[in-house]
């Protein structure tokens, strides 16, 4: 159903839309909470595809991102999480920012992930890899103190689920509830 709303709570589809609480589908919304799609993207929450978006907690995808809390896939970022070559989360990548992902890399960041790379930071993860300052796992991603999961991504501070994307601060849900 195409769609284009300035209200909260808008459903889902092809829209466009300036409030909070957008849906998902093909869309370009400047609210927070954008979904997620083949989109780009200023709000807050972004979701994840094929995008660049500019709001902190950036999806993941084929992205590029100035935003903190960069996702994972192709992109280069420029935010706290940052990626000069091929990925940012979890990929083959190179990365400055701290809450790195893990694969094939080498990091300058504290809690950095897991796979076969060389960290400066403390808690440096291993395995599934448990973060216990920020309280971060960033293998299967539980966030507890910013709490935000990367990877099934449940954002439990902004009450936000990046993968399925749950909200239940806002009473957001993204993707599938």
């Amino acid at each position: 159903m195409g769609t284009c709303s300035k209200g909260p709570f808008v459903g889902y589809g092809k829209m466009s839309s300036k409030g909070p609480f957008v849906g998902y589908g093909k869309m370009c919304s400047n609210g927070p909470f954008v979904g997620y799609g083949e989109m780009c993207c200023k709000g807050l929450f972004v979701g994840y595809g094929e995008m660049c978006c500019k709001g902190p907690f950036v999806g993941y995808g084929k992205i590029c991102s100035k935003g903190p809390f960069v996702g994972y896939g192709k992109m280069c970022c420029n935010g706290i999480l940052w990626d000069i070559g091929k990925g940012v989360g979890y990929w083959e990548m190179c990365s400055k920012g701290p809450f790195l992902g893990y694969g094939e890399m080498c990091c300058k960041g504290p809690f950095v992930g897991y796979g076969e790379m060389c960290s400066k930071g403390p808690f440096v993860g291993y395995g599934k890899c448990v973060v216990k300052d920020y309280f971060r796992d960033i293998g299967k991603c539980v966030a507890k103190g910013h709490f935000w999961d990367m990877g099934k991504c449940v954002v439990k501070d902004h009450m936000w689920d990046m993968g399925k994307c749950v909200v239940k601060d806002h009473l957001w849900d993204m993707g599938n509830v």
